[in-house]
């Protein structure tokens, strides 16, 4: 028995170190040891529509001082913020996120400074995911649909200055892919618009001929580390003129600003074939011309431990089985 529970304990020790946190769902109110948020009041902008936008009045305490005060997100005279519902608040510090409903794929979040009361900062992304002191954000750069271009994986630091988040282009901080770390940009022409290919043919010509080209697609939910240093998730990339899912971890030891990126193609065998596909498949490593030619995504991903991590396995791709095991690179 004292055995079963040292081992309990071990576990419990251990295993928080890779485990992603659940996140609270706060539609109305949330407080830290500095602030107290409380939605006070909503007006619809069109209330003639059936599914309205809104304007959302919140009540700002300050703790130490008992100061109250009032901000209203969602006015007319802001087109871009305008917004249906919130799904979730969060608070670090003096800062307010302020995640908005589903515009289709996207979201929208709006980034408040308590200490000055103002709406400092208006995120469009994809895929948001907090790190789990809710310091950090990662998520996916939205872009116009259908625009040729390449997912772009960008970080927010809640602890920073909303300027302090920029790069001297202005933009928020990229820390993936390599090229735009290393551009400091979210727009970086040359991956997709005229690296040749094999057959001498372009990247963009290949491209063209998709509905939604991309030559880096981030295709799997974000995975935090517990300590907040590493990001993991999946990545399709285009080579030799088909996609090849690679499994990716950005380590964020150094600072948002300083991203290193680990990045390993998954070689797709017999082992992830569901049993009654396996007659049909052919590994890629018994052939020069991989038949598995589509790269697949996942719609969850967690820790398994240091160096593993299960994805359940997007429906779409029948091939595959439900759940694979990927090692971390």
């Amino acid at each position: 028995m004292r055995f079963v529970r040292y081992l309990l304990l071990l576990c419990l020790t251990v295993y928080p170190a890779y485990a992603q946190l659940p996140v609270v769902v706060n539609t109305s109110s949330v407080a830290n040891s500095e602030y107290e948020v409380n939605l006070v009041n909503q007006t619809p902008v069109d209330p003639e529509n059936p599914e309205p936008y809104w304007e959302f009045e919140f009540e700002i305490r300050s703790k130490a001082r008992g100061k109250i005060s009032h901000i209203t997100i969602g006015k007319p005279s802001t087109v871009s913020t305008r917004i249906k519902s919130i799904t979730n608040l969060h608070l670090f510090d003096g800062n307010l996120f302020i995640v908005e409903g589903k515009r289709r794929r996207a979201r929208t979040i709006s980034v408040v400074d308590l200490r000055d009361g103002k709406d400092v900062n208006h995120l469009w992304c994809y895929k948001q995911a907090p790190s789990p002191s809710k310091r950090f954000w990662v998520f996916q750069k939205f872009f116009t649909y259908g625009s040729p271009t390449t997912s772009v994986v960008l970080c927010y630091d809640m602890k920073k200055l909303p300027r302090e988040n920029l790069t001297p282009e202005g933009q928020l901080t990229p820390i993936y892919p390599g090229e735009c770390v290393a551009a400091g940009s979210h727009y970086v022409r040359e991956l997709w618009d005229v690296t040749p290919g094999p057959d001498g043919k372009s990247i963009s010509a290949v491209l063209k001929r998709r509905p939604h080209p991309w030559y880096h697609g981030v295709t799997s939910p974000f995975l935090w580390s517990h300590d907040e240093r590493q990001v993991v998730f999946l990545c399709v990339h285009l080579i030799q003129g088909h996609d090849r899912t690679h499994i990716v971890r950005v380590d964020l030891s150094g600072g948002i600003d300083k991203p290193k990126i680990f990045s390993r193609p998954i070689l797709i065998t017999s082992d992830f074939v569901k049993p009654e596909y396996k007659k049909r498949f052919q590994a890629e490593t018994l052939t020069d011309k991989p038949k598995y030619k589509k790269g697949f995504g996942a719609d969850a991903i967690e820790w398994l431990d240091s160096t593993q991590v299960k994805v359940k396995v997007d429906p779409h791709y029948r091939l595959l089985k439900q759940e694979l095991i990927l090692h971390v690179p």
